[in-house]
């Protein structure tokens, strides 16, 4: 009697073994990620099925094995029932869908559990923000908001079989193939590459902070016009000057309105201890630059058109020789309203033309214009600047280009100035800058 007593307690264990690999074999929850509708769709549901993916805990079907077996079976896979008909067949927990709407940059993004016993709605999430801040949001929030509804679906009951499945029908069950799923689905690739080209157009589109940072080599060309008695020109090659340049839009940080392209302006340039040689002497200078303004902009997809308005000030002062000797040019210190336009075109997704024109009116010349050179100074200026940008990374662009800077002077001297009593007698002035210039941007 002992021996059928011990053969029906092995075949217990026999059963509950076999069991427990059956039932090992599904312990992750199948789930399938559909197409996503909307605006930045493929891109949104890239960033989903990362963090669901992130927690290792789901196994993953293709989203086209999902639409082969609705087609195959001839079901809307949008309803409920025709959800259930295509869980049933892939032995689907949940199905996950979403969709998004957009309202200037702002997007709101609904995710949305089914069960695949039943096909309905069983859990959900709603992201609301900018492309950058929802992705955010999905990594630190998605998982903690569905983890619930996708690991308590229902997958329907398989069918019973009464007969055993053959050789080939076990070889072609997508789940019996393989029990973990592929570390990159194709489609997922492509939605990833397509993502990514949805990233890239993001960040150009309208950042709210831009810093710039770079080397000038700023050549200046100063003459005199009209002058009685022969008054010192002034000639200097390109010199190294360093720039910073910041543009903020504080507004962009929490609306997608148009106070979020309202901004602010600011850019200064110090030139690197500049000399001059004449007549075998060497006259030392200081030179900078400052502009702070405001700045509007009105997005057109890739590109941007701006109006920049504001203050510009502008020195330039070439110093005594070691010996002593007057360098015979009055310094110059410029003050100026300035305000233009400007335009970015993209070319490319990557490459992108800047162009700027201001014209400048002056408010103050410095030296130049007291009692001892041209007491009656008077005068107007233009900036053109062109620069080319080829983003590297999708915050990080480099950029190459020059600028151009005149200033006309009129001096309008008369018989009683002190100047003209000195010999200084001239009907204007023309001060010129050529800038070529190179650096780096990052748009956040």
């Amino acid at each position: 009697m002992r021996a059928p007593r011990r053969g029906w307690a092995l075949g217990c264990l026999l059963c509950l073994a076999t069991g427990s690999i059956g039932a090992s074999a599904h312990a992750q929850p199948r789930v399938v990620v559909l197409d996503f509708d909307g605006p930045k769709a493929k891109r949104m549901r890239s960033q989903v099925v990362k963090a669901l993916a992130a927690q290792q805990t789901l196994e993953f079907v293709p989203k086209a094995d999902a639409y082969d077996a609705a087609s195959q079976a001839g079901v809307d896979i949008s309803t409920a029932e025709g959800r259930a008909v295509v869980a049933e067949e892939l032995l689907l927990s949940a199905l996950v869908s979403g969709y998004s709407s957009k309202s200037g940059r702002r997007i709101e993004l609904n995710v949305l559990v089914f069960e695949g016993s039943s096909g309905e709605e069983v859990g959900g999430a709603n992201f609301r923000g900018n492309a950058r801040q929802i992705g955010q949001r999905i990594k630190r929030r998605l998982w903690g908001e569905l983890s619930d509804s996708l690991t308590s679906a229902q997958a329907p009951e398989p069918q019973q079989v009464e007969e055993e499945p053959t050789e080939e029908a076990v070889e072609e069950a997508p789940w019996e193939q393989d029990e973990s799923p592929p570390a990159a689905l194709p489609e997922e690739q492509e939605d990833e590459e397509e993502a990514s080209d949805e990233d890239s157009d993001e960040a150009s589109e309208w950042p709210a902070l831009e810093l710039s940072a770079g080397m000038r080599f700023m050549s200046r060309s100063f003459s005199y016009q009209d002058f009685v008695l022969q008054l010192a020109d002034y000639w200097l090659p390109p010199y190294p000057a360093a720039q910073g340049q910041l543009r903020w839009y504080p507004a962009a940080h929490f609306t997608d309105g148009f106070l979020a392209h309202l901004g602010l302006d600011l850019a200064y340039t110090h030139v690197l201890s500049p000399s001059s040689e004449r007549d075998g002497l060497t006259f030392g200078s200081t030179a900078s630059a400052l502009r702070i303004g405001a700045r509007g902009r009105l997005p057109l997809g890739r590109h941007e058109l701006a109006l920049a308005v504001g203050y510009a000030a502008q020195s330039f002062r070439v110093d005594d020789a070691q010996d002593g000797t007057d360098p015979g040019l009055p310094a110059v210190s410029y003050s100026f309203l300035r305000m233009g336009p400007e335009l970015r075109v993209g070319i490319t997704d990557a490459i992108y033309v800047h162009a700027e024109v201001a014209y400048l009116l002056a408010l103050g010349f410095g030296e130049i214009a007291s009692d001892s050179w041209f007491p009656n100074t008077s005068g107007m200026g233009i900036d053109v600047g062109l620069r080319v940008s080829w983003r590297l990374l999708s915050l990080l662009e480099v950029y190459g280009g020059a600028s151009f800077r005149q200033v006309g002077m009129t001096f309008d001297p008369q018989p009683a100035d002190r100047g003209a009593v000195l010999g200084r007698v001239a009907g204007g002035a023309t001060d010129r800058y050529i800038t070529p210039e190179f650096g780096v941007t990052l748009r956040l």
